[in-house]
């Protein structure tokens, strides 16, 4: 049976495997997930009026519980409540980026 014999009976069945492939060459790298979450936290800070700028680098120190390294020399905790609020909370002294 050709390719296009089967792509007319089981359209799905043969065509399916291809759009892994047509996915794939979209040209566009993705992106970095380390990046995505900078972006994130930016969101959050500048939505909760912390003056941050743009952010060099975050530590994960627990379960939803973030440290910000902002351009503007703050480090800011953000975290997630038991009420399910994130908090945004500036932090001084002794804290600095991953070397």
């Amino acid at each position: 049976m050709t390719f296009l014999r089967k792509a007319v009976l089981h359209p799905a069945k043969t065509l399916l495997p291809l759009l892994g492939v047509a996915a794939c060459a979209t040209g566009q790298p993705p992106v970095p997930h380390e990046e995505i979450v900078r972006g994130e936290l930016a969101s959050i800070i500048a939505a909760k009026g912390v003056p941050c700028g743009k952010v060099l680098d975050f530590s994960l120190d627990d379960r939803l519980d973030y440290r910000v390294f902002c351009a503007s020399g703050l480090v800011v905790r953000i975290q997630v409540t038991a009420e399910g609020h994130v908090e945004a909370t500036r932090h001084t002294g002794g804290l600095s980026p991953r070397p």
